[in-house]
């Protein structure tokens, strides 16, 4: 049995492999390509502002999703090798597509954008030089009296639904809960830290420490029914003077 298992999966993951175009490249042949490719041209398709934070070494600013993207584009000769990348694999391996039909044949992608670039700790350029927060910086930001995180991503399903009662939440408690949304396209590395691999994933903390986990959906009500329970819990209690003459009890 798990011969067969194994087996299975080998052939998926060779399916899966097979499945992708020449052109779309792992970071590892990527980074070959970079070295070894004369005149070779990286172009970031992200807003300008992720772009201003991180990017590839030597990379242009080309956002796929601007009207000018067009414009800018016919400026480059279609016999340039170009690799794009976006934030993750799909923004990638769909504008170089449509390039390669455009008549850029010498077009190839990143796989995994530069979030699978950034988890091999390859080299990136920019202030942050990373991709999204450190866990330094998350474990700071998770020391309140109750943080309620939520890690979701713009292509998961129910993920905007969550975001939003999360946010709801947040909104109305102001002073006791704080409400930090994430993109886990943005934040691979810490995904990987904390064993984040499923979206949404909630994560309730209390004074720093891990008091409640949730993934997958979940209904505003039930996620307001823990963030209740947590700000009942962490309610501090005021322990009584003993009682005598002319002493009374503090509230």
């Amino acid at each position: 049995m798990p011969f067969r298992f194994f087996l299975l999966l080998a052939l998926l993951l060779s399916a899966a492999a097979a499945a992708q175009p020449a052109w779309h490249l792992e970071p590892e042949v990527a980074a070959e390509k970079m070295k070894k490719s004369a005149g070779l041209r990286i172009l970031d398709l992200r807003p300008a502002a992720r772009f201003a934070e991180s990017h590839l070494p030597g990379a242009l600013s080309l956002p796929y999703r601007d009207t000018s993207f067009r414009r800018r584009l016919a400026a480059i000769p279609k016999s340039t090798p170009l690799l794009l990348y976006g934030k993750n694999g799909e923004e990638g391996r769909d504008a170089t597509e449509r390039l390669r039909a455009l008549g850029y044949k010498n077009a190839f992608s990143l796989q995994g954008g530069i979030n699978w670039w950034a988890l091999g700790d390859a080299p990136l350029e920019g202030p942050r030089a990373g991709v999204g927060i450190s866990l330094a910086e998350y474990d700071s930001l998770r020391r309140g009296d109750l943080v309620l995180v939520d890690f979701g991503a713009d292509w998961c399903g129910y993920c905007p639904d969550v975001n939003s009662s999360v946010t709801a939440i947040g909104a109305a408690n102001p002073g006791t809960l704080t409400a930090i949304s994430l993109d886990a396209d943005l934040h691979p590395g810490l995904c990987k830290s904390l064993g984040v691999d499923a979206f949404p994933t909630l994560l309730l903390y209390q004074g720093g420490r891990l008091v409640w986990r949730q993934v997958g959906w979940i209904s505003r009500a039930d996620i307001e029914r823990k963030v209740r329970r947590g700000l009942r819990e962490f309610i501090p209690t005021v322990t009584p003077r003993r009682p005598g003459r002319n002493v009374e009890w503090d509230q």
